[in-house]
């Protein structure tokens, strides 16, 4: 399993989870962005997207599918809200998580973490994927997927 960092991490892996840094990622591996507009654009050119404010989108996720990209819920979007602004996002992660499951999508769970703190084990990844309700193979086939692969 890896997970993908926004910061430079001391020792490349964490609780046994292969820890790759997103600015020196290819550029057609991740991108991030809360415009559907850009997102339209971006799902053309990367293999995950991070669509920051989770709102569900139908076109989106059809062009999503059709291009093979993996919408990627990142754990860091929760860290620093408050408790209601929290279960807030988490519901719309839900949502647009359900929604990408049904239209054919796959969903997977990096911390995207800016320190250190915000680092998570596969238990607790696993754990609030099945929170998001995210099913129980694409949850295993996270765990087994490696870099090399995508």
């Amino acid at each position: 399993m890896f997970d993908i960092v926004k910061f430079a991490p001391k020792e490349r892996e964490y609780e046994g989870i292969e820890l790759l840094e997103a600015g020196k990622l290819p550029q057609n591996i991740i991108a991030s962005t809360p415009d559907v507009v850009k997102a339209r654009g971006l799902v053309r050119k990367v293999k995950y997207l991070h669509f920051e404010n989770y709102d569900f989108e139908q076109g989106l996720l059809k062009i999503m599918k059709e291009r093979n990209c993996i919408l990627a819920i990142c754990l860091s979007d929760f860290f620093s809200l408050n408790g209601m602004q929290m279960v807030g996002r988490m519901r719309k992660a839900a949502n647009l998580a359900r929604a990408a499951q049904k239209s054919g999508v796959r969903v997977r769970i990096f911390t995207y973490a800016k320190d250190e703190t915000q680092l998570r084990d596969e238990y607790e990844i696993y754990f609030i994927g099945k929170l998001l309700g995210i099913g129980e193979p694409m949850l295993k086939a996270a765990k087994e997927e490696k870099m090399r692969e995508i």
